[in-house]
């Protein structure tokens, strides 16, 4: 039964945790966030134009991409942070963080890492990209439940989104002790592939 359970929590193609238990396990590290006083830290991350990748090389190098941007979510981590694939490119990994700083490095790290594959696409860049939001909920933020985390998460994704792509888009959420911090990161490429205009 035990290994039944592992497989439906788990996501066959990445071996990330899968969208069955996100609430679940969501709400465990969010509560113990919470008794401790730490920060807790949400990054929703995004392949950019997959669909257009699918559509260009097949279903089958798409599943390629989708497993070796798990593989840098998974090397960007530490061990008892929490990955999840939601959706056919989308994935979440909840932290308990020390600082904001350390959250946004984590999330650069998993951005950096995907761009470093230097994966060829046919988008302007030439080669595969991530857009991420991330956020960080501090302990004063009382009246924020993780799915409210998430879902501001997700706005940062959109604004990393409609502001260009392969970029975080990061704040801390405010509170009447915290003041917001928002940070924006985009890095320019050194080595485009040749396609790239």
């Amino acid at each position: 039964m035990k290994l039944l359970k592992h497989l439906s929590d788990t996501d066959a193609l990445t071996g990330l945790s899968g969208r069955h238990n996100y609430n679940e396990r969501a709400q465990s590290l969010y509560h113990a966030t919470r008794l401790q006083g730490a920060n807790f830290g949400v990054i929703v991350c995004d392949i950019d134009n997959f669909k257009l990748y699918n559509d260009t090389f097949g279903h089958g190098k798409g599943d390629v991409v989708i497993k070796k941007t798990a593989d840098v979510l998974l090397s960007s981590t530490r061990n008892n942070d929490l990955c999840f694939r939601i959706g056919g490119e989308e994935f979440v990994v909840l932290m308990k963080v020390y600082d904001a700083e350390n959250l946004f490095y984590a999330a650069e790290r998993m951005r950096q890492g995907v761009e470093a594959l230097a994966i060829p696409h046919v988008t302007e860049r030439g080669i595969v990209t991530l857009s991420v939001g991330a956020v960080m909920l501090p302990p004063q933020a009382r009246d924020w439940s993780y799915t409210d985390a998430f879902d501001y998460a997700d706005k940062q994704l959109y604004a990393a989104k409609h502001g260009g792509r392969n970029q975080t888009v990061f704040e801390v959420v405010k509170t009447d002790q915290v003041p917001v911090l928002s940070l924006r990161a985009k890095k320019t490429l050194l080595n485009p592939h040749p396609n790239s205009p």
